[in-house]
């Protein structure tokens, strides 16, 4: 009986709807050549929830245009074809289409402050799988295995937080090396052009900047339930996330040899309009519910489901065990290629537990084809996304669910990127100021420690962190987005010279998604 009712359901959504419910990658790289879309045209899409439906991003008008421009040719031998601009496998009834494509990372690098020759490897293989069934039902399946060697900084990072920066945990892989996992995957359906349910593990990502104070890809995957309900031609994006997330905190009493992990619940309120072409207003909600106290499980309250945006947080408050957070995007557009952004977060004004990003984006302005810019500030005050329950502070698996940096830093951002043809050049640099925080001297910058009342603010240890960024790739595959890259990386921490690293690589990568090493 339940196999009828599935064979139905398939058969049913698959004769009837409209364009493919797929997203687009949460990649920098791939962001820039959709913005080009985005800032150009007269788009009602809401440019700081991410990632975008294709379909609302008219895709095919998209790679057509990225065809031309790009000399697209059609090669008539087989293996060209796989190589230049087909998925390794595809599989295409009509009304069902599929695609698998390999998913790698293959990088050696060398680190030139290093007293003895050291090559820094990453092994990553794994599988991209995408497909259709109709036009109202997409999905996407990826799972991929690493082998990694990692320099000095990223190694302090793993061995503190137990996790690799946006991935998940490790195993040891040989002596100094790290072995890990990552799966991600969701189904999209949308019953009506107004309406999108996606249903996964992934990541979300709220604002226009190169970071968000809201909501970013920084952590690792989570399950999650996302509603999106596009009315007024697009002009109004109202989205309902509901997310499971975790401490890496074993629960202490269980049946079996290794526990589970203490969870709890996340409910994100969305709320994008577009009340002029130039315009984009986007107000957020954020409220973590506690799943697991010192008696044990808590039951479930029933007002995690409620979908209405500023409820929660009226009724609980911002610092209640909930822990909820608030906070708004705001973009113009001076220009048709340049968007100017401000976002704000709200944790507890009441104790200044808040933070701003001031940021400019362009896109081929002053018609530079190609060119692509943006010039970012970062604010977060201390204390900022912490909680006096430590299962309850803005994370999930170790890792901050929006900036990198936790809290108490000030951040500075400028890119430069280019792309001729499938040639792309990608320029950036970070400086930053934060602190680091000890039981004896606080400076509000780790967000995992316990959020006291005591706002006193320790101006020890503070350090600037420069990071500068360096690649040139070459496109090889348009449908996977697998690249020959060459990097240069130089990191310098004004406390921590161990951290510094001066380092070169080369590679073979599928990139797909954003890791964040420039913290």
């Amino acid at each position: 009986m339940i196999k009828k009712h599935i064979l139905f359901f398939f058969l049913f959504i698959y004769k009837i709807g409209w364009a493919q419910q797929l997203y687009t990658n949460l990649n920098t790289t791939y962001e820039n050549w959709v913005k080009e879309s985005l800032y150009t045209e007269n788009s009602h899409i809401n440019s700081a929830i991410k990632p975008y439906l294709y379909s609302k991003i008219d895709y095919n008008r998209l790679r057509k245009n990225y065809e031309n421009e790009m000399q697209f040719k059609s090669y008539s031998n087989w293996l060209l074809r796989k190589v230049k601009h087909e998925s390794f496998i595809i599989i295409d009834t009509g009304d069902i289409k599929i695609t698998i494509d390999p998913y790698v990372n293959l990088q050696l690098g060398k680190n030139r402050l290093d007293s003895i020759s050291t090559t820094y490897t990453n092994n990553t293989r794994g599988y991209v799988l995408k497909g259709n069934i109709g036009t109202k039902l997409s999905f996407m399946s990826s799972f991929y295995e690493n082998q990694v060697f990692l320099p000095s900084y990223q190694n302090q990072y793993v061995n503190q937080y137990l996790v690799v920066p946006g991935q998940g945990r490790t195993k040891p892989f040989k002596v100094t090396g790290y072995d890990f996992a990552m799966a991600s995957g969701y189904v999209s359906y949308s019953p009506f052009k107004t309406l999108n349910l996606q249903f996964g593990h992934d990541k979300n990502f709220i604002g226009d900047g190169y970071r968000s104070l809201l909501l970013s890809d920084n952590s690792f995957n989570y399950p999650f339930l996302k509603i999106n309900a596009f009315l007024l031609h697009d002009k109004i994006h109202y989205s309902t996330l509901y997310a499971s997330l975790q401490n890496l905190e074993r629960i202490p009493f269980s049946t079996t040899p290794e526990t589970t992990f203490k969870r709890k619940a996340a409910a994100f309120h969305i709320l994008g309009i577009t009340p002029v072409d130039w315009l984009q207003v986007t107000f957020f909600e954020a409220t973590l519910w506690q799943r697991w106290d010192s008696t044990g499980s808590v039951p479930f309250d029933y007002n995690f489901i409620n979908p209405v945006l500023g409820v929660n947080s009226l009724i609980y408050g911002l610092r209640s065990s909930t822990n909820s957070l608030l906070g708004a995007t705001i973009s113009f557009r001076p220009l048709k290629s340049m968007r100017i952004y401000f976002q704000l977060v709200a944790d507890d004004l009441k104790n200044k537990k808040s933070g701003y990003q001031i940021g400019m984006s362009t896109c081929d302005i002053f018609k530079l084809k190609g060119v692509s810019t943006i010039l970012e500030y970062n604010n977060v005050n201390p204390y900022t996304y912490s909680h006096p329950n430590i299962l309850q502070n803005y994370s999930h698996y170790n890792q901050a669910l929006a900036h990198p940096l936790g809290a108490g830093f000030e951040e500075f951002i400028v890119g430069i990127n280019y792309r001729f043809r499938d040639f792309y050049l990608s320029t950036r640099i970070i400086s930053a100021t934060t602190s680091n925080d000890s039981i004896s001297a606080r400076s509000g910058t780790n967000i995992f420690m316990q959020d006291t009342k005591n706002y006193a603010v320790s101006s020890k240890n503070q350090a600037t962190v420069l990071n500068y960024d360096f690649s040139l790739s070459y496109l090889m595959n348009r449908k996977s987005n697998m690249n020959i890259v060459f990097g240069y990386q130089q990191r310098t921490k004004s406390t921590d010279a161990s951290g510094n690293i001066n380092f070169v690589y080369v590679g073979l990568r599928t990139t797909l998604n954003n890791y964040y090493f420039d913290f």
